[in-house]
């Protein structure tokens, strides 16, 4: 098949070809091509002799020529689409970067103030707790005093101010309750939260990073996928190309012999 067969294909509006164009469709061309040689291949299992040596010879010839012009189309079809697309994304890069960069610092400073802000708070909030329990603890203290004085007045005991004890009873137990509602409050608002605007209002958000602590034992554990397998290669020949050997682990060897 020669080079002036493949067609030219025009963008996916231009109306179909005149009736009587004689250009291939190259799609129904290598569906035919993928016909023919499926069915040699399936009638010779295996290669027996020199005919049928010449006779695969002339079908690959033929599939990888037919290969070749599809590919070609689909190039001729593909690279107008390809080339727009490029296009597009130099036109609008700059200012997208523009404005990312500065998006990028404001997000950077916002988020700086939010840190400091629930820095802040949370020692706040740390100090409320600790006033709250110790608030709790004098209750309780208050609470075993007022109950020893009644057990005092039970057993005859004289001169006991058991209502004084009481008021202050009850003013500790109420300080603690209201220490424990402002602690409470306080570790809520601990976390920062910036309003106005017209969207949903910022927060700080904690960001997962994954952390390789052992290569050798994530790989043992995973397994050699294909993709780990294709990562390895690729550093391993940056390495080849830097160091002039290749790493430790990896060597080069001679692969299938096959027709060219």
């Amino acid at each position: 098949m020669n080079i002036e067969q493949v067609p030219t294909f025009e963008p996916a509006t231009a109306p179909p070809p005149p009736i009587g164009d004689n250009r291939p469709d190259m799609i129904q061309h290598a569906r035919d091509a993928w016909a023919r040689l499926n069915k040699w291949l399936s009638d010779h299992p295996a290669v027996q002799d020199g005919t049928e040596a010449r006779d695969g010879k002339l079908m690959l010839d033929v599939a990888k020529g037919t290969l070749k012009d599809l590919r070609e189309a689909r190039e001729g079809e593909s690279a107008p689409l390809y080339e727009g697309w490029k296009a597009a994304i130099a036109k609008y890069k700059p200012a997208d970067e523009a404005l990312e960069k500065l998006l990028g610092e404001l997000n950077k400073r916002l988020s700086a103030y939010a840190l400091a802000e629930e820095t802040k708070r949370r020692a706040e909030a740390e100090t409320a707790r600790k006033m709250a329990e110790e608030a709790e603890q004098l209750a309780r203290e208050k609470i075993e005093a007022e109950r020893e004085l009644a057990e005092n007045v039970s057993l005859g005991e004289i001169g006991v101010d058991l209502g004084s004890a009481q008021a202050e009873t009850d003013a500790a137990v109420e300080e603690a309750r209201q220490s424990a509602a402002i602690a409470k409050a306080a570790e809520r608002d601990s976390r920062v939260r910036i309003g106005g605007g017209f969207g949903n209002a910022s927060t700080l958000r904690t960001e997962k990073v994954q952390v390789i602590d052992d290569a050798a034992k994530a790989i043992a554990a995973i397994g050699l996928t294909e993709d780990i397998k294709l990562a390895i290669l690729k550093g391993a020949r940056a390495y080849k190309k830097l160091k002039g050997v290749w790493p430790e682990g990896v060597h080069e060897e001679d692969g299938e012999r096959k027709l060219r």
